[in-house]
């Protein structure tokens, strides 16, 4: 899900589902468990005559996204990975956009666990 927005020179929030098999994450050397992650991230979205460019910061600077363990999952399940991401659809963008301004990331964990109601 794409939230139009206005911070620190980025004009999109993407807030996703996705799906990961886990072990050692290179670039912070800490093993993760597999399953369900929630994304967010800040992005600069350009729509051209024929292509659309989004542009991120990798690296550096830890305020412009992070990602959240929401679930264990054996296997990939690209219908679970759709119905997670269906829920996150009825998330409070507004709420989202003021606490990722804020640095709030724990009041956005919380909002993203109260619409997967996982606990």
């Amino acid at each position: 899900m794409d939230i139009k927005m206005n911070v620190d020179g980025y004009n999109t929030l993407e807030v996703k589902a996705y799906y990961s098999k886990g072990g050692i994450n290179y670039w912070n050397y800490k093993d993760e468990p597999k399953g369900m992650y929630v994304n967010v991230t800040a992005l600069n979205v350009e729509e051209g005559p024929v292509f659309t460019s989004r542009s991120f910061m990798v690296g550096g600077n830890d305020t412009n996204s992070f990602k959240y363990f929401v679930f264990p999952m054996g296997r990939n399940s690209k219908k679970k990975v759709a119905e997670t991401n269906a829920k996150l659809a009825n998330i409070d963008a507004d709420k989202v956009v003021e606490l990722f301004a804020a640095d709030n990331k724990a009041e956005i964990v919380e909002m993203v666990k109260e619409v997967l109601e996982v606990a």
